[in-house]
């Protein structure tokens, strides 16, 4: 990890302003949109007939213990598994720790590749009643909740940028886009929001 000193720089740096926007319906606004800075994200991408061992030492030594089913993630109140791929994950933390050192020292090399993407992506939370209609907008992903439910993780076109989608519960979703296209995607989402009325909140 980074000099702790040294700050990692949001990619949204120069555009993220809080506040409530758009056609707010009773004074009230139909999303949130948050954006999640900083954070530690390490990909992990276990090696043929490892895939057992790798989740288990996750576990141990991450705290999470990640799941095979696919399009799934794990969540704690502090950490999250999220399911990428056969035997891929996400792990995804605030940055705390060293956590691509925490999970290196136990998931070794022959049992897994583990890239460090934290400095790559750009993650924005939205929650309230009118997230999914947000959502809907850009992807042709069904957002039912019963086809989209807490728990779930897609990865999918998102108003034509690649995007992992992961639901936290009926009213909040975390996506995760290229950090280059960090701007760009913000730029849209609040577009997107505007109908709803949308309120920025301080960065979590």
């Amino acid at each position: 990890m980074a000099d702790p000193a040294v700050k990692r720089r949001s990619a949204l740096f120069e555009i993220y302003r809080t506040g409530e926007f758009g056609d707010l319906v009773k004074g009230k606004a139909g999303v949130s949109i948050c954006e999640r800075h900083a954070l530690s994200i390490i990909q992990v991408a276990a090696w043929k007939d490892q895939t057992d061992a790798v989740i288990a030492t996750i576990e141990v030594a991450a705290g999470i213990k990640p799941s095979a089913e696919p399009c799934s993630a794990i969540s704690s109140e502090d950490i999250s598994a999220i399911w990428l791929g056969p035997a891929r994950w996400l792990i995804v933390e605030k940055e705390t720790r060293d956590l691509h050192a925490v999970i290196g020292a136990d998931v070794t090399a022959d049992m897994a590749a583990i890239t460090d993407q934290s400095h790559s992506r750009c993650v924005l939370r939205l929650s309230g009643p009118q997230s999914r209609n947000v959502l809907r907008k850009g992807t042709t992903l069904d957002m039912d909740p019963g086809h989209f439910a807490p728990g779930d993780a897609r990865t999918t076109s998102l108003f034509h940028m690649n995007a992992l989608i992961h639901c936290l519960d009926e009213e909040t979703f975390d996506i995760y886009v290229a950090r280059s296209f960090g701007q760009s995607f913000y730029e849209v989402i609040i577009h997107a929001a505007a109908e709803y009325g949308y309120q920025v909140a301080d960065r979590i």
